[in-house]
C-alpha cells in the first residue's frame, strides 16, 4: 500500500511555527514529543480514526477505533505547544 503521509513531521524543533490547518494538527498530534502513546494506540488499533475540533487558540485531535476500549484525546496550541494528552475510557 502507498502511504501518502508516511514520516510526515509538523513544526518539530521550529520556532514560531503555527499549525494553520486540520491536516497538521492530525499530524503533530502523533509524531510530537509526548504523544508516543498515541501513536502506539494508532498503529496497534484497528480501523483508527481522527476527529478534528478547531478552537480559538488550539486543535483538539480525538483518535478513535470502534474497537477500541478507549480513546486518546491530543490539545495543541495553534503555536505547535503540545497541551494535555488523555486516554479516556468510553466506559459502558
Amino acid at each position: 500500500p502507498e502511504y501518502i503521509t508516511k514520516d510526515c513531521k509538523v513544526c518539530l524543533e521550529k520556532q514560531n511555527c503555527p499549525i494553520l490547518f486540520a491536516e497538521e494538527a492530525v499530524i503533530a498530534s502523533h509524531t510530537m514529543p509526548g504523544t508516543e502513546a498515541v501513536n502506539e494506540f494508532i498503529i496497534d488499533s484497528v480501523g483508527t480514526y481522527p476527529t478534528v475540533t478547531e478552537n480559538e487558540n488550539s486543535w483538539v485531535i480525538q483518535w478513535d477505533s470502534q474497537f477500541a476500549t478507549y480513546y486518546y484525546q491530543v490539545e495543541i496550541s495553534k503555536s505547535a505547544t503540545l497541551g494535555k494528552v488523555e486516554k479516556i475510557s468510553k466506559g459502558e
